[in-house]
């Protein structure tokens, strides 16, 4: 049962990840007709938070355990770090970057997780982890190399992306026990309506009620990120945390960036080179690396 469980986690894991990989070419095809960072953000969650507050409830009821103000204050406060700060943060960076570069740069997170984890006085990383992340970074830098960098405005772009990937690995790291406790679908449902509340908080102070007359293709965007690439792989990440721990999700979450590189070349027209090839070749690797490690590695 251990083994069909960790498997159905890594399934799970890879499932978001890949979803989640097609976010950054979604939020380039909505740019040009006028949406900006926080307005694009603010539609997604407006899809997601009526999805998000009904799983919530679902979960809550009986025998489901009463939530205690400190689980409901950790899981309000993880869920604006890592769905509301870390998504800011990233869809900003995407005005400026390239969705290839985003998605690499986005992925120094599975090695703060893993360190992260490590220095709280968690389990010390095994020999398959460690040769996973080196895989998994071999290839980060191999595909940086196969994009030069340059200017200031590529250099904000990046300096946003890592800031989000810290972002996102403290929450990924803070949301390991209280899946284990609340359960992986109710505290992401929970983390994921309070990341929506405070988007559209934000969005309300700082933008103009002219600011959302916005193209329909715009709001077409905004309800696909928020069903197709938020609420589904939100539920999936959740649901494998609980199975595989966040060390493991993360490197697993590796696969993202081949789901993003591809769909870049297909559809933005963004074309790798070889050394991009190379490079996601050995994330892929590192990702399956893990995900074939068993049950007994937990």
């Amino acid at each position: 049962m251990r083994d069909r469980s960790f498997a159905l986690g890594v399934a799970m894991t890879v499932a978001a990840a890949l979803l989640f990989g097609t976010k950054g070419v979604l939020v380039k095809l909505a740019y040009p007709y006028g949406a900006d960072a926080t307005t694009l953000l603010a539609l997604r969650m407006l899809a997601a938070l009526p999805c998000f507050l009904a799983i919530a409830w679902w979960c809550a009821r009986p025998p489901a355990p009463p939530l205690s103000r400190r689980d409901l204050a950790l899981t309000a406060g993880l869920g604006l770090l890592g769905y509301h700060a870390a998504s800011w943060l990233d869809f900003r960076g995407l005005e400026l970057i390239d969705v290839a570069t985003e998605r690499m740069v986005l992925f120094i997170y599975p090695t703060l997780v893993v360190l992260i984890g490590w220095a709280r006085g968690g389990e010390r990383p095994d020999r398959r982890l460690w040769l996973a992340l080196a895989l998994t970074y071999a290839g980060v830098a191999v595909t940086w190399a196969g994009h030069p960098l340059g200017g200031s405005a590529i250099a904000a772009g990046v300096a946003l992306v890592a800031a989000s990937a810290v972002a996102y690995a403290l929450f990924l790291v803070g949301a390991g026990s209280l899946t284990r406790r609340l359960g992986g679908v109710r505290f992401m449902a929970l983390a994921m309506a309070a990341a929506a509340c405070g988007v559209l908080l934000q969005a309300a102070a700082t933008r103009p009620l002219a600011a959302w007359d916005l193209p329909a293709p715009v709001w077409i965007y905004g309800a696909v990120l928020g069903i197709a690439v938020t609420v589904v792989p939100g539920l999936l990440t959740g649901a494998g945390l609980r199975r595989i721990g966040a060390a493991r999700a993360a490197v697993l979450g590796s696969i993202g960036p081949v789901m993003t590189v591809i769909l870049g070349w297909a559809v933005l027209g963004e074309r790798p080179g070889t050394l991009a090839w190379l490079g996601i070749v050995l994330t892929l690797s590192g990702g399956v690396l893990i995900g074939t490690g068993g049950a007994k590695r937990q």
